[in-house]
């Protein structure tokens, strides 16, 4: 899936430094993810939680971290809030509920010019366009925080709109912040990762006959590499894609 605006993690791991690796792992596995409904993700990530009917709350960091979420199957995920606090679950949720009703506060008035146009024009464009620079980006960065706060945007004319913007702002990502799109996380890592996710622990998967309980601590501290023959059994067991391990 493409994560738009992987600044607002970065973000947040820079006043959090120890959020700086579950979220890396996090933004790893999901490039890698193919998702076209929330049951597939929930495979990978059985913790997760779907409010409000479009926001989804990873628990990250053993539970340190809760991270809501705007997805839009199967090709877009937009983080919209990270918390540090575990006891913050239910204010999580009433936040998200929060969102899928219109605020008090007016909107800006071009923010709310686009929508209003769009909502009687959408299957028009005008008045939108791929960014050129950093305020561009910014802006469209604005519009798409302001859309899914508001509207229920898995539903039109919501949805054609906020993939539109996520496309743009997808596409000048890749341009600039490459770094961010596709963190550099080692293999053994991601496994690391995705056991801590699935609450897998080494004992299990030497019992279901995946790997010796020796080999995989080695693998997990970095001292030895997946080899193609366990990358397959990784990739059925855990149901994501071989190149998160390759």
């Amino acid at each position: 899936m493409n994560v738009i605006a992987p600044r607002t993690l970065r973000a947040f791991w820079e006043k959090h430094p120890h959020a700086e690796t579950p979220l890396q792992d996090w933004l790893k596995l999901m490039r890698g993810g193919s998702f076209t409904n929330f049951s597939e993700l929930r495979e990978v990530f059985p913790s997760a939680d779907y409010v409000a009917g479009q926001f989804t709350i990873f628990n990250l960091g053993g539970n340190k971290y809760r991270l809501v979420t705007f997805n839009l199957y199967p090709l877009h995920l937009y983080p919209l809030h990270l918390a540090n606090r575990v006891h913050q679950a239910r204010d999580d949720a009433r936040r998200v509920r929060q969102m899928e009703r219109p605020k008090e506060a007016i909107m800006i008035a071009a923010r709310q010019n686009i929508v209003s146009a769009w909502e009687a024009f959408h299957a028009a464009t005008g008045g939108i366009k791929r960014p050129a620079t950093e305020e561009e980006y910014t802006a469209l960065h604005a519009l798409a925080e302001d859309l899914t706060s508001r509207y229920n945007c898995n539903e039109e004319p919501y949805a054609s709109l906020f993939d539109l913007i996520a496309t743009y702002m997808h596409e000048w990502e890749l341009e600039f912040e490459p770094e961010l799109k596709n963190p550099d996380v080692p293999p053994h890592r991601v496994l690391a990762f995705l056991m801590e996710q699935q609450g897998v622990s080494q004992y299990q998967l030497a019992k279901e006959g995946i790997v010796d309980q020796g080999n995989l601590s080695k693998i997990l501290k970095g001292e030895r590499e997946i080899s193609k023959e366990l990358a397959k059994k990784l990739v059925a067991r855990f149901k994501v894609s071989a190149e998160l391990f390759l």
